[in-house]
């Protein structure tokens, strides 16, 4: 299941996911999250990206409240999603990003990334990197179509 709780494509440079009003975010999303928990879902893929507005302590609270376990990633999407940390880097500088998220957790919590999200088969230069960037890390690549 591909779903976002919270999504924000407004662009990576201009994004601030503490800016979130998390009372309102979980009051709106627990009811459904318990639903889905009450028909027989035990897990939720949140596709949403660093770039797009991935804030993985309202996914750990949305988990908590519902009984959801919630799998969260690391990557990447295309366009205003990459953030300048991303473009600017180098295949192991992405590498670097990426694995330290794995190791230590994101933003600075003990949640780790359970895939790697990438868009599309690599078209240009940044795409490439982000698709090389994974075959290198030996991850599992997440692709998918736009639609």
């Amino acid at each position: 299941m591909h779903e976002h709780i919270i999504c924000d494509s407004s662009g990576a440079d201009h994004i601030e996911t503490t800016n979130y009003d998390k009372k309102n975010i979980l009051k709106r999303m627990v009811p459904y999250l318990i639903k889905m928990k009450e028909v027989g879902c035990d897990s939720l893929v949140d596709s949403t990206p660093p770039g797009e507005g991935r804030a993985v302590r309202i996914l750990k609270e949305c988990s908590l409240q519902s009984g959801l376990n919630i799998v969260t990633n690391t990557g990447s999407f295309y366009g205003r999603g990459v953030s300048k940390e991303i473009r600017d880097n180098d295949i192991d500088g992405i590498v670097h990003i990426w694995q330290k998220e794995y190791i230590e957790g994101i933003d600075g919590t003990d949640i780790k990334p359970g895939f790697i999200k990438i868009n599309k088969i690599p078209v240009n230069l940044l795409e490439k990197k982000e698709f090389d960037t994974n075959i290198w890390n030996g991850n599992g690549v997440y692709l998918r179509e736009n639609y």
